[in-house]
């Protein structure tokens, strides 16, 4: 049984997770980024709540079954990790169906700079991904609603160099980092579906996670 002193310091080492954890998600949701401030304006422009039925009523007009909180929790436990996986190990092949033309031009980019600059990710697994959350809803008339997310990946931040040494981080640097992710329903020309795409995508955070 832990003594009074051990106890305290635990109880300490979950308060001090908890602020880092928060103090993140707070850097990042007052973010000045395009993406982040369109979204606040959005939800300063109208409610949310006839955002919600707007774009819910429209979604259930391509699909009748369509169910907002099946869609998030699909999205979650689903796509997401898959993304995140895959963007961290530059895996472009993977990343690319999900993915609207002008994200997947950007992102590959991305990657292949990585690639030739000779950063290894190998290490830099998930360890845990949260729920994700709507933040936000734009409607506009005849174009698909775009659903903004945000969720929480616990990753370890370990990078190294063509010789296999760490440049940044550590094989236990356990970190916090906040994903924005914007999702639009889209047709497929090879599948001839509507399929969800990933239209625009940042990462922010970075916070030690204790």
């Amino acid at each position: 049984e832990l003594g009074p002193r051990a106890g305290q310091a635990a109880a300490d080492a979950r308060d001090k997770a908890k602020d880092a954890v928060e103090g993140a998600r707070e850097v990042w949701e007052t973010s000045q980024h395009p993406l982040v401030y369109s979204a606040s304006s959005i939800v300063d422009a109208v409610t949310a709540e006839t955002e919600t039925a707007a774009a819910t009523r429209e979604l259930r007009r391509l699909d009748p079954n369509f169910s907002l909180e099946d869609w998030r929790d699909g999205v979650s436990d689903e796509l997401c990790p898959i993304f995140v996986d895959a963007f961290v190990r530059g895996d472009s092949r993977t990343l690319k169906p999900m993915l609207g033309e002008g994200l997947y031009s950007r992102l590959s980019h991305e990657i292949r700079l990585r690639k030739e600059e000779g950063l290894a990710y190998d290490d830099a697994r998930i360890t845990d991904c949260e729920k994700v959350e709507i933040i936000a809803i734009q409607v506009e008339d005849r174009k698909a609603p775009i659903l903004v997310t945000q969720f929480m990946t616990q990753q370890v931040n370990c990078i190294r160099n063509r010789e296999g040494d760490v440049v940044e981080g550590a094989p236990d640097d356990i970190r916090a980092y906040f994903y924005v992710m914007a999702f639009q329903r889209d047709y497929d020309a090879e599948s001839h579906e509507l399929v969800w795409k990933v239209v625009d995508f940042q990462l922010g955070g970075g916070e030690p996670y204790y």
